[in-house]
């Protein structure tokens, strides 16, 4: 019986984290998606570790860097999404 709860603890742990980590990343949706998998089918979470980088990418290549705090805005943004310092073109 403890094992039992250990794992469940073990699952919802894991479907936090990837809830999280893409709601941080700016996809909640897929994010909402993913840790239900991850409840059902618990190697999900070994496959979001892997594929992350590829599923979660938000970064293109016109993306303009804040000169004080340094995070990526999307390049219509007149401010930064994370200090609101007003961005330079």
């Amino acid at each position: 019986m403890p094992f039992k709860l250990f794992a469940l603890a073990l699952l919802i742990a894991g479907a936090w984290y990837v809830f999280r980590d893409a709601n941080n990343k700016g996809r909640p949706y897929l994010g909402a998606l993913l840790a239900t998998l991850t409840l059902i089918f618990p190697i999900t979470l070994a496959l979001y570790w892997l594929l992350s980088p590829k599923l979660l990418s938000t970064k293109s290549r016109n993306d303009i860097l804040c000169t004080k705090c340094g995070k990526e805005n999307e390049t219509h943004a007149k401010t930064c999404k994370k200090c609101s310092n007003r961005l330079e073109l």
